[in-house]
């Protein structure tokens, strides 16, 4: 279950899997790219470092709402190259990073 995170409150799990293709049903090149994370680098307000006039910065967060966020972490990676259903490469890193960016509330999110 995603955890909340300090910064922003945004849920983010600690471990993410992207798929492309589908292994399962065979596509001829699908890959699997899962991030590991040990921790968090930084999560800068980007809105607030890209409007600096607070009267701008209040009309902005009234049309979009105080959701946007952005996080950098560092963790581990590993992608998996799938070909016709069978694995055929793999590639793992223990020195990975990464952002996730939120410019609206998550789906599903309250």
């Amino acid at each position: 279950m995603p955890r909340l995170q300090v910064d922003f409150g945004k849920p983010m799990s600690d471990n993410l899997m992207y798929v492309y293709g589908s292994p399962e049903y065979e596509d001829e090149v699908s890959y699997v790219l899962m991030l590991r994370k040990e921790r968090n680098v930084t999560a800068p307000d980007l809105l607030g470092k890209a409007i600096h006039d607070r009267y701008l910065l209040s009309l902005v967060n009234l049309f979009i709402g105080e959701s946007s966020a952005c996080y950098r972490m560092i963790g581990e990676a590993r992608l998996d190259v799938y070909r016709n259903g069978d694995l055929a490469e793999a590639h793992d890193s223990d020195k990975a990073i990464w952002e996730l960016m939120y410019f609206v509330d998550p789906i599903g999110a309250k």
